[in-house]
């Protein structure tokens, strides 16, 4: 029930008003009613706001700030709530699987590591929708373990010397370095360091 008809069945049951016959009484509960329904909108979008599941529009995008991911808005409202639940879900155990899933909260798709003597080798299937490889990367260092020092892990020499594309024809593919070499299919071998945090 809406508030025009809350406040007429209120005043109908008093007695006291001719309701109903288009008269000055009518045009003021109208008014009431176009008020009480903004009122009730915005309360809606406040309560919203509180809830990453609920939350449309700038709400998500206030979201998407609090948990230190760039504004996603060119990207659907779902997309945007999952990668912002992934990352209120920590914090991760510190184990490999922990870390992974802290990874995959940072935009990553299918991330793997690898720890090597050198530090730990991280490579993606792939980015969530609306960030790049370096803005993924630069969460991605902030949850990884400070004490080792982490590389984007690209394909090795004999995988890019398979690769038959062109320089010219992975230059046109618009891709960054930091994509290239985290990106698992990328196009550039060796590695992209990283200091740790």
């Amino acid at each position: 029930m809406n508030s025009l008809a809350s406040l007429q069945d209120m005043l109908r049951s008093l007695g006291l008003y001719a309701l109903g016959r288009g008269g000055l009484i009518d045009a003021e509960l109208a008014a009431y009613g176009v008020g009480f329904e903004m009122i009730e909108d915005e309360v809606g979008e406040l309560e919203s706001v509180a809830h990453p599941e609920l939350a449309t529009g700038w709400a998500l995008d206030l979201h998407e700030a609090a948990v230190g991911l760039p504004n996603r808005a060119s990207v659907g409202e779902w997309a945007r709530r999952e990668l912002i639940l992934r990352r209120l879900i920590g914090p991760f155990p510190s184990t490999l699987a922990g870390t992974e899933e802290a990874l995959a909260g940072c935009g990553l798709l299918d991330p793997r590591i690898k720890e090597t003597p050198d530090g730990l080798l991280v490579s993606a299937g792939g980015i969530v929708p609306g960030m790049t490889a370096d803005q993924c990367w630069e969460l991605a260092l902030r949850v990884l373990p400070a004490h080792l020092p982490a590389f984007a892990m690209g394909p090795t020499w004999d995988e890019w010397d398979a690769d038959t594309k062109s320089w010219d024809e992975r230059d046109a593919q618009g891709r960054s370095w930091t994509e290239v070499a985290l990106v698992r299919g990328g196009h550039h071998p060796g590695r992209l360091h990283a200091q740790p945090l």
